[in-house]
C-alpha cells in the first residue's frame, strides 16, 4: 500500500492512538537538548510523526536532528522462534509494510517539509541509515550527538539488543526509551531483550495512556 491510498478504519484509529502515545512522549523531552531516533522506521509514519509533534512541542529547537534505523525490507532475517509472528504479520491485512518502504519514508519527509515552519532545514534535519540494525548501529559514529528520545521499534531480537546497547549510554538523563512492541505475545525476542536490560538497570517501564504500541517507556534517571 502506499501512503497516498485510503488506510482501514481500524489502521487509521491505530494510528491515532500511536499518534497520541509519542505526542505525550514528546511532552516530557520537550525542554531537553539532544537528537530524537527511531530504531526500525517501517513506512516512516512514527519517525516522521515524531519530527512533526517535536517542532509542534518545541519550535525553536530547528537544530534537532531525527535518525531512523532500519532495513526497508520487511523482516529479512526473524530469528527461529520470531518466524510465525513475522509470517502472521506478513499475511494480516495490515499493510503498513508493503510496497518500497524507503521511498514511501522519503516521501513522509518531503511532505513534511513542504508544509513544515522550516521548509528549507527540515529535510536536510533527517538521517536515514539502511540495513540490518545489528549492523549499521555497530559502525555508527554518534560523533559526540546525545539523544533525549529513542523509540525502539525493531520487534526482532537481535536488533532490539543492539539498539539498548548502543542507545541507552548515549541518552541524556530525562530522556525517554520508548518500546513498540515490548510485553507482546507476538514479540518474544524484543519482550525478552527489554527485560532483561530492564532488570539489569534496574528501571521500571510506564505505560502510555491508551496506546498498546508502542506499549511503554523508561525515562533515564538523572545522576546526583
Amino acid at each position: 500500500m502506499s501512503i497516498s491510498e485510503e488506510p482501514s478504519v481500524r489502521q487509521r484509529h491505530l494510528r491515532t492512538l500511536e499518534t497520541i502515545a509519542r505526542y505525550e512522549a514528546v511532552t516530557k523531552i520537550a525542554d531537553l537538548a539532544g537528537s530524537i531516533a527511531q530504531v526500525g522506521v517501517g513506512d516512516g509514519f512514527g519517525l516522521v510523526t515524531l519530527a512533526e509533534l517535536h517542532d509542534l512541542v518545541s519550535p525553536f529547537k530547528t537544530s534537532t536532528l531525527f535518525f531512523g534505523f532500519d532495513t526497508f525490507i520487511f523482516y529479512p532475517h526473524p530469528e527461529e522462534d520470531e518466524r510465525h509472528s513475522v509470517e502472521q504479520l506478513a499475511q494480516s491485512p495490515n499493510q503498513r509494510f508493503a510496497g518500497d518502504l524507503l521511498e514511501a519514508v522519503l516521501t513522509r519527509i518531503r511532505e513534511y517539509s513542504s508544509v513544515s515552519p522550516f521548509p528549507h532545514r527540515t529535510q536536510s534535519r533527517f538521517q536515514l541509515i539502511e540495513g540490518p540494525v545489528e549492523e549499521t548501529l555497530d559502525d555508527f559514529d554518534p560523533s559526540g550527538t546525545r539523544f533525549k528520545l529513542v523509540e525502539i521499534d525493531v520487534n526482532l531480537r537481535k536488533g532490539t539488543r543492539k539498539a539498548l546497547e548502543v542507545f541507552y549510554p548515549l541518552l541524556t538523563p530525562g530522556g525517554l526509551l520508548i518500546f513498540g512492541g515490548y510485553s507482546s505475545n507476538d514479540w518474544p525476542g524484543e519482550t525478552d531483550e527489554v527485560h532483561q536490560f530492564l532488570l539489569r538497570e534496574s528501571l521500571r517501564p510506564l505505560s502510555f495512556t491508551r496506546s498498546t504500541y508502542p506499549s511503554s517507556y523508561v525515562v533515564k534517571p538523572w545522576i546526583h
